[in-house]
């Protein structure tokens, strides 16, 4: 009696012997290639060749068996993150070619669970299965009840809230493939934190200057606070989600090496974040460090000391940053004043019922009283097409500024409980007292990291939409499959996690 899984290889191939081609045929596959490329231009313009180079670039992808790359690349497309390519040049709230990537998703996940090549699944798996089984099984019946009692075509209902199903499906699904394939997250780290970044750089210098980075940041909105600008793009949440990660491993990082390599990233993506003036995120993030860190902190294991010297040192570092900072220039304090102006400003607005507060505050009280009674299943998916509200923002039942109203007015607070039980079954995973002992810090700064980022996005649920929108559904069952993945390996039911064949 042998275990075995079929894994994905850990090889790339490229060490396997190869024809020696020559300089010869070098030359000749270059000249085709030119060739080819002018003849695509003449043709079919500069698309076509962009579309050649892509599909060469995925084929090279897929013979390399990097498909963590291709999934990254998936969610990067969900979040319109391509630099240079504007997959949702409409704004609206799903295009077409997001569609694709979320179902892209979908149909590899599918494929590697339907193919039996995954390892058993643990209590905390079997646990997502059900709850995410009674959320799409909710959506369902608020589809049905929607065409049936509303007389919304079938069609125009299942679009205006497919980002609830496309979230219920995924999530179990990558879960099983991150358990049984954990390569693929390293490799679906390095295309999120490159994206990222990217991503991260053009926003401040967007924030700062006057330089026009929107082939980049793709915003279909911008506002400006005491001369800084503020971008409003789906690829903030995934900022956030990776400043987490890079906090976690500042903190317990299994290697000393590895806690001074997150030092940049965690800065790039912390000032980015504050340069996003969003208070809900600033709430939210002090929030996810304090409960976290005070879990890890009273938490009996052998890596308590160590967690809580690393827990200390964050804190006085950024106190020194910001002293740091404060006495270089004018420029940087007026930064620094600016962002606690704003944050200040938040607890003054929602105080005294004011600013964009007093806005949402307004919306949400006019939402709650077309919902009326029907609060506990909704109005269903009511696509403002067919049945416009004109007291409501665009006649929509759905508003990015109002977080969970958005799955409330859909299919009601049962509706909503559905969509946070998955994210509080796996906190619940990631916080419980360990069952045994540690001998290493392993996979704990992404169990910390984690664990931020969604005590974070619940926090803040009340307007943020990571949990209520597309790009952040799509970005909250990655996160959440893999710290399935890094919670598996203390909660496992069974002991092993390959497939026992004889």
């Amino acid at each position: 009696m042998t275990s075995s899984l079929p894994q994905i290889s850990t090889g790339s191939g490229l060490a396997e012997r190869r024809p020696h081609v020559g300089r010869g045929g070098a030359f000749v596959l270059w000249f085709v290639v030119c060739v080819a490329c002018a003849w695509l231009d003449t043709r079919y313009g500069t698309k076509a060749v962009a579309a050649t180079a892509a599909a060469a670039f995925l084929a090279l992808l897929v013979r390399l068996r990097a498909f963590g790359v291709l999934l990254g690349l998936a969610l990067v497309g969900a979040l319109n993150g391509f630099p240079g390519v504007d997959v949702n040049p409409s704004g609206n709230a799903i295009s077409h070619a997001q569609d694709v990537f979320a179902v892209t998703i979908i149909l590899g996940s599918l494929y590697v669970v339907a193919s039996g090549k995954v390892a058993p699944r643990t209590q905390l798996q079997r646990s997502l299965y059900v709850a995410c089984g009674a959320l799409a099984f909710w959506w369902l019946l608020t589809w049905a009840r929607t065409v049936i009692f509303n007389i919304i075509p079938a069609s125009l209902a299942a679009r205006f809230a497919r980002d609830f199903l496309y979230f219920a499906v995924t999530l179990p699904l990558l879960a099983d493939v991150f358990v049984t394939y954990p390569r693929l997250r390293r490799q679906l780290f390095w295309t999120l934190g490159v994206a990222a970044s990217i991503f991260a750089a053009a926003q401040i210098i967007r924030s700062q200057t006057s330089h026009n980075l929107n082939f980049i940041l793709h915003s279909h909105l911008l506002t400006t606070f005491q001369g800084s600008t503020r971008v409003y793009s789906p690829m903030t949440m995934l900022v956030r989600a990776a400043f987490a990660l890079s906090l976690g491993t500042l903190i317990l990082g299994p290697t000393p090496r590895a806690r001074r390599r997150a030092v940049a990233p965690t800065v790039l993506f912390g000032l980015s974040m504050i340069l996003q003036l969003t208070r809900a995120a600033y709430f939210g993030a002090a929030v996810g460090f304090l409960l976290a860190g005070a879990v890890w902190w009273f938490r009996r294991s052998t890596l308590r000391d160590v967690v809580r010297k690393q827990l200390i040192l964050v804190p006085v570092l950024l106190a020194f940053l910001v002293g740091a900072t404060a006495a270089v220039s004018a420029g940087e304090r007026h930064l620094i004043s600016k962002v606690a102006t704003r944050a200040v400003g938040g607890y003054s607005d929602v105080s005294n019922t004011s600013g964009t507060v007093a806005v949402r505050t307004q919306v949400a009280h006019e939402m709650l009283r077309v919902l009326g009674n029907d609060w506990p299943v909704g109005l269903g998916f009511q696509h403002p097409s067919a049945h416009p509200y004109p007291t409501l923002p665009s006649g929509s039942i759905r508003d990015p500024d109002l977080g969970v109203l958005n799955a409330v007015m859909l299919m009601g607070v049962v509706g909503a409980i559905l969509v946070y039980l998955p994210a509080l079954i796996v906190l619940r995973a990631l916080t419980r007292r360990p069952r045994e002992r540690e001998a290493a810090l392993g996979e704990e700064w992404l169990r910390l990291g984690a664990t931020i980022w969604i005590i974070a996005v619940v926090a803040s649920s009340i307007t943020l939409i990571e949990l209520f929108s597309f790009g952040g559904l799509e970005l909250s069952a990655t996160m959440l499959a893999l710290a399935v993945s890094a919670a598996v390996g203390r909660y496992a039911s069974t002991g092993t996690t390959a497939r026992p064949s004889t």
